[in-house]
């Protein structure tokens, strides 16, 4: 095999991967929109209305997000005729984040502390991750964003933090989540 046929090889899986993740660009839509309305929530509830009842958005948002996405990821998996390696891959880390932000939640809320800022540069890893390997250069900036957000939150009060992690979300889901279903519809 020449060096042009294992570029070439290379460049098809990485089209491959970019065709199926754009069918994917739902999960960053539906967990985009639910984590933001989840921060608005909290904000209004918690903070302009004084009830910490606020704070169980963000578990009900939990709930929707993990319904929808098992439907429709069952629904997908019926379709899919084979599974590459990258796809793989991807399940992969976005698995590995998933079990390390449930910790996170759990040790913060053993420790009565806000998870806010951990999970927010937890999150730009996946996010980068899912960019390289796609070549997908709005996830790489969305990564970014999700690092400045999350440090800057270290330094601010708990409802600033609300509006950075939000920030953090339109960034690095909910835009590229939209330029993956343009993709997928110019497909």
């Amino acid at each position: 095999m020449t060096p042009e046929q294992s570029l070439q090889i290379i460049n098809e899986m990485i089209n491959s991967a970019k065709s199926s993740m754009n069918k994917h660009h739902i999960y960053f839509l539906i967990w985009g929109w639910l984590m933001i309305a989840s921060a608005v929530s909290v904000y209004l509830i918690v903070y302009q209305q004084n009830n910490p009842m606020g704070h169980l958005s963000w578990m009900v948002a939990g709930i929707i997000g993990g319904i929808a996405s098992s439907l429709y990821g069952k629904n997908q998996a019926k379709k899919i005729k084979s599974v590459t390696f990258i796809d793989k891959a991807y399940q992969y880390v976005w698995l590995s984040y998933g079990i390390t932000l449930l910790c996170i939640l759990f040790g913060s809320i053993g420790f009565k502390s806000d998870p806010g800022p951990y999970i927010t540069i937890l999150t730009a890893l996946p996010v980068l991750v899912t960019g390289l390997m796609l070549q997908f250069k709005p996830f790489v900036i969305g990564a970014a964003v999700f690092w400045i957000m999350g440090l800057i939150s270290f330094f601010v009060d708990e409802p600033t933090r609300l509006l950075f992690f939000s920030v953090a979300i339109f960034f690095g889901y909910i835009i590229p989540g939209y330029m993956l279903r343009k993709q997928e519809n110019n497909d």
